[in-house]
Formats: C-alpha cells, sequence, structure tokens
C-alpha cells in the first residue's frame, strides 16, 4: 500500500480545508425558512437573496422561479463545491492577489513567481490527467470511476490555463524595464536549482536505503525498469505499469538533500510507532509545515509513502505500480519533471511492519 500528497498542485482527494465556523442564516424572499447557501459562501444579512464566498470569490442569489440558488454568472443552480474544489479556487485566487499586488507595486519578481506558480499547477494537472486517460485505456479499474475522475481533472486544467492565460500578460510597460517572457509551460526556462549543502548517502536501518539510486535508475530509463516490472507478478496493474514505462520519456535524476531527508525521518518518526500512514502529523503538520521547518521552501512538494517493504525495490515498484490508486498518484510523482530534490527516511511501522516516507520538492527558493 501506498500513500500519496501533493502540495502546490492540482489539488487532490487527500486535500483539506479547514471547516469554516458557523454563519447565521436569514429567510430569503418568497421562503419563510432559513435556507444554508452554497459551502463557504456568505449571506448578505442585510439582503439575504444574495451571498458571497470571500475565499473564491463566487457570488450567488436566490432565485423564486427555481426555488434554489443560483450561480451569480450563469444563472444555473448553485452546486455547492467539494473540498477539491474549494482548495483549487482559493489557490488561484491567492496566486491572482499576488499578481494584483505585484502589478501595484511594479514588484516583477512577485509577478514572475506567481506565474510560476500557475504554470506548476498547469503542468501537475496536465500529467495527472494523462496518467488517468492511461489508466483508463488500460481498463485497470472501473472505465466510469476513471471517466469521471479525468473529467473532473480536465476540468481543473481548463480552469488553471484559463487563469494563466488571463494574467500572464498582464505586468504594466509603464513599470520600466519590459517585462520579460514568463517561462513556457512545455519546461523552457526552467531555474537551476541552486548548489546544495548536506549531500547525503541513505543512512543504514533508515528503513529506505537505496531509494535514490532506485527511483533514480526508473527515472532516467523506464523503459529498462519495465523489463525489471515484467519479471514480477503479472497483475493487471503491473501490466498498466508495464506499458506506461514503455512509453515513459527519462527524466533527470533526483537530487538527495538531507533538509527533506529530516523532514521524511520526523513524519517517520511521528507516524510508525502509532501504525499511521497519513500525511497529516500529530502535532497538525502539513508535509509543507515539516519541509519548510527544515529549511526547503519551493512552490512545489509532496510526500509518498510506502509501506510493509524492506528493499528499495520493493518500495520503488510499489510506488510505480500503484496498486488501489486509480488515479495513479503516486507514479504521478516519481515521474513528475518538476520535482528535482528528494528526501526519504523511514522505519518499523506498529500496522504494517515497515514504512518508508519519501518527500519531494521543486526548485528551492532562496530565504
Amino acid at each position: 500500500m501506498a500513500l500519496a500528497l501533493i502540495v502546490g498542485a492540482a489539488p487532490i482527494a487527500t486535500a483539506q480545508i479547514e471547516p469554516e465556523p458557523p454563519l447565521p442564516i436569514a429567510p430569503v424572499p418568497g421562503s419563510t425558512t432559513p435556507l444554508t447557501p452554497p459551502q463557504g459562501a456568505t449571506q448578505n444579512l442585510g439582503d439575504p437573496a444574495h451571498a458571497y464566498d470571500p475565499g473564491t470569490g463566487q457570488t450567488y442569489f436566490w432565485d423564486p422561479d427555481k426555488n434554489s440558488w443560483v450561480d451569480g454568472k450563469t444563472g444555473e443552480p448553485a452546486q455547492s463545491p467539494t473540498p477539491r474544489d474549494l482548495f483549487l479556487r482559493r489557490q488561484l485566487m491567492a496566486i491572482e492577489k499576488d499578481i494584483d499586488a505585484a502589478i501595484a507595486n511594479c514588484d516583477k519578481r512577485l509577478f514572475d513567481a506567481s506565474i510560476r506558480a500557475l504554470i506548476v499547477l498547469s503542468n501537475s494537472a496536465r500529467s495527472r490527467v494523462s496518467i488517468t486517460r492511461h489508466a483508463a485505456d488500460a481498463q485497470v479499474y472501473s472505465n466510469e470511476e476513471l471517466e469521471a475522475s479525468a473529467a473532473h481533472l480536465e476540468s481543473d486544467l481548463a480552469l488553471i490555463e484559463q487563469v494563466l492565460a488571463n494574467e500572464r500578460s498582464r505586468f504594466p510597460a509603464k513599470c520600466g524595464k519590459k517585462a520579460e517572457t514568463p517561462p513556457s509551460t512545455t519546461g523552457g526556462n526552467r531555474q537551476e536549482p541552486p548548489k546544495q549543502t548536506g549531500m547525503i548517502v541513505p543512512r543504514s536501518g533508515a528503513g529506505c536505503a537505496g531509494v535514490y539510486a532506485e527511483l533514480n535508475a526508473a527515472r532516467s530509463d523506464p523503459a529498462g525498469y519495465a523489463r525489471t516490472l515484467s519479471a514480477g507478478p503479472g497483475t493487471a496493474a503491473t501490466r498498466e505499469a508495464v506499458a506506461f514505462l514503455e512509453s515513459q520519456a527519462p527524466e533527470p535524476p533526483l537530487t538527495a538533500d538531507a533538509r527533506l531527508e529530516a523532514a521524511a525521518a520526523r513524519h517517520a518518526a511521528d507516524q510508525g510507532p502509532a501504525g499511521l500512514t497519513g500525511h497529516v502529523g500529530t502535532d497538525g503538520s502539513t508535509v509543507r509545515d515539516r519541509v519548510q521547518s527544515a529549511g526547503v521552501y519551493s512552490m512545489i512538494v509532496a510526500e509518498d509513502i510506502s509501506v510493509g517493504q524492506d528493499t528499495a525495490g520493493g518500495i520503488v515498484r510499489q510506488l510505480i505500480i500503484d496498486e488501489g490508486s486509480p488515479t495513479r498518484m503516486h507514479r504521478a510523482d516519481v515521474f513528475n519533471p518538476l520535482f528535482k530534490f528528494a528526501g526519504a527516511a523511514g522505519g518499523p511501522n506498529k500496522v504494517y511492519h515497515s514504512m518508508c516516507v519519501l518527500d519531494l520538492s521543486g526548485t528551492v527558493m532562496p530565504r
């Protein structure tokens, strides 16, 4: 079993949104009963037929003919967004606010960083669409389930691309030097990673010894790694993984980073003794909290957890085959070209015997 969480990219099902405090509800015109507006929206108590979601900028109004709340832009019946939808909308709104601030202050560095954040979201969403469509074509899981997941991911991608297209050319020429062309969405003009200090060799007994070499063997020669998988049990998921690897382009190797390993070790030590395998620590920390506490600041970070495996080959094969994950999120992380650095650590797990926590990050930003 493997578990994954990616942060700073297209949101996934395990992303958690803090619950909103209860809001006062007033009767709307034509109704004698207080009716709750869509999730996240605050009813205008001075004009209860209108509601507004400050987190996403979405407006709603009450349509007595339809006897329901409707979307303020389309007039269609409002659907309460899922936590996944809310997470993505709030990410995009936060980036748009940064862009507005950059324009107001002629801050080209902030503007470019915000555009890069949108590109990270776009590339991650595109990768997940590709992997989900590949799994659907291979008919590994129910096509209905995969088609629904792929359609949702494609909707996410379309929204991100729309925001990116609207925002990337907004920096005004009046701010002085002509705005440089924002980075290419196809991967051009990528910033080179800074030189790392504290390069590491996996510690014996860390629960993940040899994982870096195994990961990089798969990334640098996917077709060769496919032959390794072919020699194992011929399950449907394995055959689908082999087909994926045979068509996957090589990616640059990941660089081991002592700070990411420290974050992974912290989480393994927290989860293992209790037999846990989640991505939120018992102290409430998220993967971003842990890697930043260790000194890594990046626009995109992710965490994968492998359990029940005692060898580097077993750990990496589990992540790539990704049995039980229709969207193959762990595999997407392994081959995501945006990830540059890795830190792996683990040890015993009370329930699953052993565990390995793998933390990944993109280009590390100076602080």
